[in-house]
């Protein structure tokens, strides 16, 4: 059925971050990058909701992530 096709548009899951600094660096362009990663603490049982351990360390990261954007401005 064509309406259950994937769409063709490109999301953050379809190219890699390595792909996507390396098109830049193609078109010349060296990006100042900032990279925030919060990793799994168990990729076997995924689920859709925070743990209480991330959850607690939201603000330290919001502030995190404010500093940067702050510095730009």
């Amino acid at each position: 059925m064509p309406c259950l096709r994937r769409s063709k548009s490109f999301t953050a899951h379809d190219i890699g971050l390595k792909d996507l600094l390396d098109a830049f660096y193609l078109l010349g362009k060296q990006p100042d990058v900032t990279l925030f990663a919060i990793p799994i603490a168990c990729p076997v049982e995924l689920q859709t909701n925070l743990s209480p351990e991330l959850e607690a360390k939201i603000p330290e990261i919001a502030k995190m992530v404010l500093q940067e954007v702050y510095s730009f401005l």
